[in-house]
Parts: C-alpha cells; structure tokens; sequence
C-alpha cells in the first residue's frame, strides 16, 4: 500500500490510477472535509495538497491509527462515489461512524501514554 493519502484514496475507490490526476481536486477538498471531522475529537489537523503528503506525515507511524485510514477512505467514499443501493449506503454509513468512534478512542490512548 502507498503511504501517498492521495494515492491510496484513489486506489481504494477503484478504477483511479495514481497517474489520473484528472480527480485530483475534488478529491482533496474531500480528504480534508474527512480529516476537518476528526480535529474536534482530539486528532491532529492537517491539510493534504497533492499526492506527496503522507499517513506518515499526518498520524505517524503508530499503527493504531491506522483506523483513522479506513475512516477518510470510507468518508471520502461516501462523498465521491457513494453507493447507489440505500441499503449498501446505510451499512457504510455505520460502519464511518464505528470507525470514526474507534480512531478517537485510539488517539485518546495515544495522547495520555505521551502525557505519562
């Protein structure tokens, strides 16, 4: 998998390859939108602005958060290419917010063992 934030949504939405910059922007707008949802609940903000910003530069290296990953995918998912049937559209729609609950569950953990 890229560390790319940019490369590896648009992997994950299937049929965008890394080279089809064609989406780019929209895409972006989206990423950060996701990204903006989790600054209130205690994970850092960050601004992505092409394909050479990082999971890495963003969370870092810890791998608990690599839920806060399946949540922009999902988020941006649900933005960009929703799902045309209710029903897998609902089930999405559950599974962001479990995902969601579950990254600021780990970067709360995260932030007391650095306070510690």
């Amino acid at each position: 998998m890229t560390d790319s934030i940019l490369n590896n949504v648009k992997k994950c939405l299937e049929g965008i390859l890394p080279e089809d910059d064609s989406f780019d922007d929209d895409l972006i707008i989206f990423i950060n939108a996701a990204i903006s949802k989790l600054i209130p609940r205690g994970i850092a903000p960050y601004t992505v602005t092409s394909s050479t910003d990082t999971w890495a530069d963003y969370i870092g290296t810890d791998e608990r958060l690599a839920i806060v990953k399946e949540f922009i995918i999902s988020d941006v998912k649900m933005h960009f290419d929703p799902p045309s049937s209710a029903y897998v559209m609902s089930a999405l729609q559950a599974d962001n917010e479990e995902n969601k609950f579950l990254a600021i569950v780990v970067s709360d953990e995260i932030n007391e063992e650095q306070d510690e």
